[in-house]
């Protein structure tokens, strides 16, 4: 197996059928699967999807569907779906967007091309309120891992999200990229860039755009509230506790502190309800 898709579904409904539809026809035919999460969806997500899938007959069995009775969130969906995935690679795909029909086969050629990397970074598009927007992915991997952390993946130099990403199924095991976590779902991704771009051992930039990212406003990602403050802090206390076994600088030090401070004034400016916003204002 090639690859592996692994998608979240959660209140989904009105977009699923978009991003199912744009992953049946995807031009790679074999050697292919699609893993979708069902994370306690309360809507009729699944139903969506299965109506669609059922127009790809030559698809159905590389289908597969996991359920959680609980609501987990996205990065625990993820855990699940690459527990049961069986490819070489995979690419996480989030149920409100959508991907060209070559992505697999095209990244999957690039990595061969490219001696099989752990990573392979892609440019992507956003979609936002009508308009498509190019996003071109940096990746100075000539630079050591820890600069390259401090001066681009914790800044937001470098897009920190999964999904526009080809993963080696191996490499995110082996260093427990994804993990086994129920109450991180705002910066999750970010953190599993951090792990990931300093365990890896070969990475390659693919400058060619297959997913497409909607700014969906209903997305948790956009409304900002405390909750959003507290998973800020999760988010750095994690970051702290796994380089805290490696060297860093005075100057890397410094990098993370103002990255901080710039992190919490971001998100407090954003939290509506100056009631939410004052509990924090001690974060870090």
């Amino acid at each position: 197996m090639k690859i592996s898709f692994c998608i979240p579904v959660f209140r989904a409904e009105k977009y699923v059928g978009r991003c199912v539809r744009s992953l049946m026809e995807q031009t790679m035919e074999n050697d292919v699967e699609f893993i979708f999460v069902n994370d306690a969806s309360p809507d009729n997500s699944i139903l969506e999807i299965q109506r669609v899938v059922a127009e790809y007959p030559n698809r159905t069995e590389q289908v597969k569907f996991l359920h959680h009775s609980t609501n987990f969130g996205p990065l625990k969906s993820r855990y699940t779906a690459l527990q049961e995935a069986t490819g070489e690679y995979v690419l996480f795909v989030d149920s409100d967007d959508w991907v060209e029909k070559t992505l697999a086969e095209e990244s999957y050629l690039f990595a061969k091309q490219n001696d099989f990397p752990d990573i392979v970074a892609m440019d992507y598009f956003e979609e936002q309120f009508q308009k498509t927007i190019y996003h071109q992915e940096s990746l100075p991997i000539e630079t050591d891992r820890l600069s390259f952390l401090y001066s681009d993946c914790l800044n937001n130099n470098h897009s920190w999200t999964l999904w526009n990403k080809l993963l080696k199924r191996e490499f995110l095991l082996s260093y427990d990229i994804i993990e086994d976590e129920k109450k991180f779902c705002y910066g999750e991704d970010r953190f599993a860039c951090v792990k990931m771009f300093y365990s890896q051992s070969s990475a390659a930039c693919f400058h060619k755009a297959f997913y497409h990212y909607v700014w969906n406003t209903e997305s948790i990602t956009k409304n900002k509230t405390d909750f959003h403050l507290e998973q800020l802090a999760l988010f750095w206390n994690k970051v702290e506790d796994f380089l805290s076994a490696k060297s860093v600088s005075e100057e890397q030090r410094d990098l993370i502190e103002k990255q901080k401070v710039y992190d919490k004034a971001y998100v407090m400016l954003a939290v509506r309800d100056n009631k939410d916003r004052r509990p924090f204002a001690d974060l870090f």
